[in-house]
């Protein structure tokens, strides 16, 4: 396979692996509570009726999940209503305009330029979860593009012949620092 091959594949294997929507969470998948940044009860928009529902939004530093019910030491996603990996976000901003509700804001996803709305009880309760959600979206932003850095960087040393072997080392190395796993002596990885 080229070098652009090589690349190509890499890149649709990196961008998309460990993002899914809910039909594709592993069924035993569980949000613990020492993985949670934030979380509480907001008023979401649900998806299909746009009915406005009290929901228990719990945030990751990869998705916000929103559950029936909450606060819980385990949370099964399975049992989430709603399962954004921030993979997949673009932006998150204040909504008051759109919804025509004090205290709103929404994240808009950008595979399908998908909104979530969501309604804080104070103007302080929803500026911490625009804050929030806006810092775990940069982090995995920043992570994904130097993830990419080295991998496209690991591949490219794999496909040239003559690449000094401790620079495959350094790449392979920056990888796994950023919990990207390499299946030995193969350009095939994943995002855990």
């Amino acid at each position: 396979m080229s070098l652009v091959g090589k690349l190509a594949e890499a890149f649709s294997v990196f961008a998309g692996s460990a993002r899914a929507n809910l039909d594709g969470v592993d069924t035993d998948a569980v949000i613990s509570s020492r993985d949670v940044v934030k979380e509480g009860w907001l008023t979401k928009q649900s998806r299909n009726v746009k009915e406005w529902r009290k929901r228990y939004v719990v945030l990751t530093k990869d998705c916000l999940a929103t559950f029936r019910n909450g606060p819980q030491q385990v949370y099964k996603c399975i049992e989430a209503t709603e399962l954004v990996f921030f993979g997949h976000m673009m932006t998150v901003r204040s909504a008051e305009q759109d919804t025509g509700m004090d205290n709103s804001f929404c994240m808009q996803r950008q595979k399908d330029a998908k909104f979530f709305y969501f309604i804080a009880e104070t103007a302080t309760e929803k500026e911490g979860w625009v804050g929030a959600i806006g810092r775990q979206m940069v982090q995995m932003t920043c992570i994904s593009t130097e993830s990419f850095f080295f991998l496209t960087m690991y591949i490219y040393s794999l496909a040239e012949p003559g690449i000094n072997f401790a620079f495959q080392r350094t790449c392979a190395s920056r990888l796994q620092e950023n919990q990207i796993t390499l299946a030995s002596g193969e350009t095939d990885c994943h995002d855990r």
